[in-house]
């Protein structure tokens, strides 16, 4: 079903453009209001190949990547689509004036709003600054894109979900820094490097760290850094007493859960 739309699109309380465009119905969902018109226009209905009106945005070259297989076509997929920026080559410049013992503004903080008016784009027609996030499938991606989404696998063996070139209307691609994913794909984690941790007994044994490692002194750690490494660097002196309020505190990511036997050496 193709469904017509009217867009209006709203800056600053002032309408500065009105027009009508097709397309079929999706489920895309985009997270609010704030998204550009700009980027709805993009889900026009596609005809076989690419329109007249769409150029090539980005591409890579595929020598680096084999095609292994394809993607199912109802999967979600989180897309991104980031803005161009303008003034980066200041960006050195502003660092330094901050950071530069010699500056005057030395230690001082651009503000949000500074670094905002300082590097985008400015822009009636676009209701958000930097970038735009929403859900989609894979198929409908395909067909705003008018390209083909693939796994493909690098040379060191990992796997990437993207594509090797996608299209954008003319007037939109010159809005558009990239769009992710595209020819910058996302790695597809692999399931058996990440054991369960529902048992712990699927849990690798940890192991000490080799004696001659852990002998490792200062004039080495240019080249491998031990903890004996990180004491003499920075003067750490021996633990001598327990203090009450001194405990560590033990950081788990992703439901990988500490092991008591790891943390047994150091609580002696």
């Amino acid at each position: 079903m193709v469904v017509y739309i009217k867009i209006v699109t709203i800056y600053q309380g002032r309408i500065c453009s009105s027009h009508v465009i097709h397309r079929p119905r999706t489920n895309v969902q985009f997270p609010n209001l704030k998204v550009a018109a700009i980027f709805l226009s993009a889900f026009v209905a596609a005809a076989l190949g690419v329109p007249a009106d769409h150029i090539v945005h980005e591409k890579r070259d595929g020598a680096a990547f084999v095609k292994r297989r394809t993607v199912d076509s109802d999967n979600i997929v989180p897309v991104r689509i980031a803005l161009k920026q303008t003034n980066l080559h200041k960006g050195m410049d502003l660092l330094m004036d901050v950071s530069d013992p010699n500056s005057v503004n030395y230690g001082n903080h651009y503000t949000q709003d500074q670094v905002q008016a300082m590097f985008v784009r400015p822009s009636k027609s676009l209701l958000t600054r930097s970038k735009a996030d929403f859900k989609t499938t894979v198929a409908q991606l395909k067909t705003v894109l008018h390209t083909k989404y693939n796994v493909f696998q690098t040379r060191s063996g990992d796997e990437h979900f993207g594509t090797n070139k996608y299209h954008l209307p003319a007037d939109i691609s010159d809005h558009v820094d990239f769009i992710y994913p595209g020819v910058a794909s996302v790695p597809m984690a692999r399931r058996e490097e990440r054991p369960s941790t529902k048992n712990p007994s699927m849990v690798a044994a940890s192991r000490p760290i080799p004696e001659y490692v852990n002998n490792t002194g200062a004039e080495d750690c240019g080249s491998l850094i031990t903890p004996k490494c990180i004491k003499e660097m920075y003067g750490i002196p021996d633990g001598t007493s327990k203090r009450e309020g001194n405990e560590l505190g033990i950081f788990e990511l992703d439901q990988e859960m500490h092991k008591q036997s790891d943390l047994n050496p150091k609580q002696s």
